[in-house]
């Protein structure tokens, strides 16, 4: 692997760029196959209570079994501080895939290497969290909303609505799935903060055909966690 990464910050405005050349080596014929990610991260901030960021990225070269490469991710999202205790976001994020998960002559999957991807697209790990790999690709639109309780507390709650970017198969509509994610914040003091969340997918048609999945489950979960960060030592 070998990258490169420039970052500057202006006034009201920062970017990155990145260069990422990135080998993968086939354990069949013991070559090394290598991709080029290349692209960009920008924020600008409005005012005090507004920001925008947006990603593009392409991807180009060889994936690990010698097809041509060649596809994108670009996002964008909004914040906005409503008040001191009300904050809104909306943004989407598509990543391209491939017609019915079949790669052919071109493989159009972006692959999203190396990245915190429990970060993105919902936190119950659908997408690319060791998964959906080299398939029909995602169309993630979102929004979100935030409130402060109190001094210490804090509610937030993300409506994702999911697609596949490529065809998933003939007669079955992109559609993937809505999910709801909420989560509360409570900081007892410097050193202790817990946090709990509830997580709710309402799969659609297409997210089963995806998955291979289709006994009609309910797919939610609940996590809770606390957070301890002692002051161990001090010193001047």
């Amino acid at each position: 692997m070998q990258y490169a990464w420039f970052h500057k910050d202006w006034n009201k405005f920062n970017a990155s760029f990145l260069f990422l050349n990135n080998g993968l080596q086939n354990v069949v014929e013991e070559e090394i196959r290598y991709s080029q990610t290349f692209g960009s991260h920008l924020k600008y901030s409005a005012s005090d209570a507004l920001d925008l960021s947006a990603n593009a990225y392409l991807q180009s070269g060889k994936d690990v079994a010698d097809n041509d490469l060649s596809a994108y991710l670009i996002g964008l999202d909004l914040g906005y501080k409503a008040s001191a205790k009300l904050s809104l976001g909306l943004g989407f994020e598509i990543q391209s895939g491939n017609d019915n998960a079949l790669i052919g002559n071109k493989n159009k999957a972006f692959t999203p290497f190396y990245g915190t991807n429990h970060k993105f697209n919902g936190f119950m790990d659908y997408f690319y969290v060791g998964n959906h790999a080299n398939n029909v690709g995602l169309v993630d639109i979102y929004a979100k909303v935030g409130t402060k309780l109190g001094n210490k507390s804090s509610l937030t709650a993300t409506v994702h609505n999911f697609l596949a970017q490529a065809e998933i198969a003939p007669d079955v509509d992109k559609q993937l799935g809505t999910e709801i994610d909420v989560v509360y914040s409570h900081k007892f003091n410097g050193d202790v903060t817990i946090e709990a969340g509830y997580s709710q997918m309402f799969a659609s048609e297409g997210l089963e055909v995806v998955k291979n999945n289709f006994d009609g489950n309910v797919n939610n979960w609940a996590w809770l966690m606390v957070t301890i960060k002692p002051t161990l030592f001090n010193s001047k």
